[in-house]
């Protein structure tokens, strides 16, 4: 009983929480990469926009 004692103590409890902190980096990862996503297409909308609005100015003046 005692050797199960210090077994969970020095190797299942620390290595657990190794664990529960990687899955918090994981995901505080996934999250940076989604609004690094979402701020990219925002860009891209601005660029198509910027685009069409110099197509159209463009345009008229031909």
């Amino acid at each position: 009983m005692i050797t199960a004692t210090v077994v969970y103590f020095l190797m299942v409890l620390p290595m657990a929480k190794y664990l529960a902190r990687q899955e918090e980096r994981r995901k505080a990862k996934e999250g940076t990469q989604e609004v690094i996503e979402v701020t990219e297409l925002e860009v891209l909308k601005e660029i198509r926009d910027a685009l069409v609005a110099q197509r159209g100015s463009g345009h008229d003046r031909r």
